[in-house]
């Protein structure tokens, strides 16, 4: 299997996964309602960058703080579920991409209003 292809198969199986976990077994509120959008692999596969958002942006900075408690269930539960050797380790991230697109919104609406 090309390495490009496995790894976004990968990616794509821990997004899946994680949003499971978070889900159903992920008893912290604080931590339960966050989405997970995007996943970014190491080419060792031995890293992930997890990239998350909160529905309620207020809180988001400070639930976002949650994920450092319950990061190593959600890497034991990931291991039960992947079939690799090596479960890569998590790291997340607060995604902005939503801020910048209605950042971008806004400024196509200044610039068609003119």
């Amino acid at each position: 299997m090309d390495q490009n292809k496995k790894i976004k198969n990968l990616q794509n199986q821990i997004k899946i996964n994680l949003s499971d976990i978070l889900f159903m077994k992920v008893n912290n509120p604080k931590v339960k309602y966050f989405s997970i959008n995007d996943v970014e692999l190491t080419k060792d596969l031995l890293n992930a960058k997890i990239y998350v958002s909160y529905f309620n942006k207020e809180k988001e900075k400070i639930y976002f703080k949650e994920f450092a408690k319950v990061k190593g269930f959600l890497r034991s539960e990931l291991a039960k579920r992947l079939e690799v050797r090596k479960v890569p380790n998590l790291e997340f991230v607060i995604d902005n991409l939503i801020d910048k697109i209605e950042e971008i919104d806004k400024l196509i609406e200044k610039s068609n209003d003119k």
